[in-house]
């Protein structure tokens, strides 16, 4: 049996997108936490509004579906600019004077934070790489269409877009080619919530694939629909 090669993707793998992301988020509470140190905080508050600021950031992020390294380094730099703005900010009141630092505020740190988290949040919008292969293969007069096999499949994280839940899904793909020959092949996609079990394993789904690349699938979502229509 010739299997072919997974199809490349250019997103890190979930789970090392997540670990970089909440790494990032836990250096985040740290370097906040040294500052309110070093500047000799000893209430109790601040230290809590800055470990839920990095938590902020660092829960959702467990659960984002990140498209790839440009959504890791957007959360990485989010977060820097806001232990600018925070670091600022504690200094600020304890020394209202602005003796050590600028009485103004590091408004570049605003901006780029604001800016590289709504750039993080419309790639959530934005289609996958097996998306706009689709709907290229499925204006082709040439793609092969062809029913595949759910083998295994493993699940990523979550992104909401517009109140709706999808799941980033790594499907196992069995299929055979019009001449009876059986390919296997690996590809992501995003699934809403309700349709997950039209997905799972042993199931049947319907897939375009590029008759001069095998390794070029995506998801017939005119038969096997991946959101609620």
């Amino acid at each position: 049996m010739n299997l072919a090669e997974p199809m490349q993707d250019a997103s890190l793998p979930p789970r090392v997108a997540t670990w970089i992301a909440l790494a990032a988020s836990l250096l985040a509470g740290v370097a906040m936490t040294a500052v309110l140190v070093r500047q000799g905080e000893s209430g109790v508050l601040p230290y809590v509004a800055v470990w839920v600021i990095a938590l902020f950031f660092g829960m959702p992020v467990k659960r984002a579906f990140l498209p790839g390294p440009v959504g890791v380094i957007a959360i990485v730099l989010t977060l820097a600019a806001v232990v600018v703005a925070v670091w600022w900010t504690a200094s600020l009141l304890s020394d209202p004077r602005g003796t050590h630092l600028s009485y103004y505020p590091p408004i570049w740190a605003c901006v780029v934070g604001v800016a590289l988290a709504c750039l993080l949040i419309a790639q959530a919008f934005l289609p996958s790489q097996e998306e706009r292969l689709a709907e290229q293969l499925a204006s082709s007069p040439d793609t092969l269409r062809a029913l595949a096999t759910v083998t295994a499949l493993s699940r990523g994280g979550v992104v909401e877009t517009s109140g709706e839940q999808r799941t980033l899904l790594t499907l196992d793909l069995r299929w055979q080619d019009r001449h009876g020959k059986p390919h296997a092949t690996r590809l992501r996609t995003r699934v809403e919530n309700p349709l997950l079990p039209d997905f799972a394993t042993g199931q049947t789904v319907h897939v375009l694939v590029d008759p001069a690349d095998t390794r070029r699938i995506a998801i017939d979502r005119e038969h096997s629909p991946t959101e609620v229509r």
